[in-house]
């Protein structure tokens, strides 16, 4: 059996005798669900859950205002494609990036290495962003990676440090980025329910 590229599918994948590249990438279905290539390899995720996208739409606002609006660097929410190389496409929920290291994305992948990444889990990604996609950003040096899962209702902060990553400590439950300071998440209001109101959000200075 032979299966070209575009009638590709994910249980397809490993008919395939070479590594996946960003050709193929845009070959791939146009639908709901989200593709990655890992070390020439198709992954697939479905729709993401509601709780996964409220995180995902709180996060998107709230670190736009402590970045866009201060013009100290840009984000961006998934889908967004990331070119790590020929051979890693990534999607991730959400990335920064410092606007001292790359303009505003144009183009069809950002090209260019994050400075944090966030994953939001879903009950259907938990093992892939754990482990997986972990492995992958510490390999191409993403200096912050955020977990967030709604279901325990937490936010893990870790930095590389001597190309390992370490869990950052929350201070007054709040998860705050490393990198990009004016970043500060209230954990408990990320997991109300209630949208990020600048006008009237919390700090740890005050």
């Amino acid at each position: 059996m032979v299966v070209t590229v575009q009638a590709l599918e994910p249980s397809a994948a490993a008919v395939l005798e070479r590594p996946l590249t960003e050709d193929d990438f845009w070959l791939l279905p146009d639908n709901q669900n989200r593709y990655e290539i890992i070390g020439g390899e198709l992954f697939v995720a479905p729709p993401p859950t509601v709780d996964h996208q409220n995180a995902s739409q709180y996060l998107s606002v709230a670190m736009y205002h402590a970045v866009d609006v201060k013009r100290t660097g840009w984000v961006r929410a998934a889908p967004i494609g990331v070119r790590l190389s020929p051979e890693d496409i990534v999607q991730p929920d959400l990335i920064v990036m410092s606007s001292e290291r790359s303009a505003r994305p144009t183009g069809k992948l950002i090209a260019d290495r994050p400075d944090l990444v966030v994953e939001i889990l879903s009950p259907s990604n938990r093992r892939h962003d754990l482990v997986k996609k972990r492995a992958q950003y510490r390999t191409f040096g993403i200096p912050e990676y955020w977990i967030v899962d709604p279901s325990a209702r937490s936010v893990e902060v870790f930095v590389l440090v001597e190309g390992e990553y370490v869990s950052t400590p929350h201070e007054h439950e709040f998860a705050v980025s490393q990198m990009f300071p004016a970043i500060e998440i209230d954990v408990e209001h990320l997991f109300s329910g209630e949208p990020f109101d600048p006008a009237t959000r919390p700090s740890t200075t005050g």
